[in-house]
């Protein structure tokens, strides 16, 4: 009868869950949340990024309302699964785009990396520095977009913030660099 007692009290507040009165979160004032929210919640809106082979959403993300974003999904590095390109501009100048993602794979052992290369794996490349591969693909990419490519140089500030980031998340063994161009 002693083994009864923790099923009966967890059976007796689950019932009692069961007939709780709802709160009606719908109608709740921006002064019960406080006034910040009130002020950064109008000013959002979402943004769906939408698979176009399927049209089912793949992941949404918040916005200022006064930013026009545009995306397209494609189907590089999956065929089955999209990365997406997008597009943000607002009014008062800024203008926010990426391009479309290469992929590289690099093998230490040479005899493995050819019998890849056989079984039709194409994108094969020995690891560049960051240098090496602003000068190969970002600069030739900007300027065949109609960009003059000034300068590149690390920003400190945001390096700090990645390695805080990194501790953070239990991650320092990761490589990350971050060049502004």
């Amino acid at each position: 009868m002693k083994s009864m007692y923790p099923l009966i009290f967890s059976s007796l507040i689950f019932l009692s869950c069961l007939s709780a009165p709802e709160k009606n979160t719908d109608s709740i004032s921006a002064t019960e949340f406080g006034e910040e929210l009130a002020i950064l919640t109008p000013k959002d809106k979402t943004h769906y990024f939408v698979d176009a082979k399927t049209g089912l959403v793949v992941f949404q993300k918040d916005y200022p309302s006064d930013w026009e974003v545009v995306t397209k999904s494609i189907y590089n590095l999956d065929s089955d699964f999209p990365t997406f390109l997008h597009l943000i501009q607002n009014d008062k100048g800024l203008k926010a785009f990426n391009t479309p993602i290469q992929q590289y794979v690099s093998f230490q052992n040479q005899y493995y990396a050819q019998e890849m290369q056989n079984y039709g794996m194409d994108n094969i490349r020995a690891i560049v520095s960051p240098q090496q591969f602003i000068q190969s693909e970002v600069k030739p990419m900007m300027e065949r977009n109609g960009f003059t490519f000034l300068s590149e140089r690390k920003i400190p500030e945001i390096l700090a913030l990645i390695e805080e980031q990194k501790r953070k998340f239990g991650m320092p063994n990761m490589d990350f660099n971050f060049y502004s161009t």
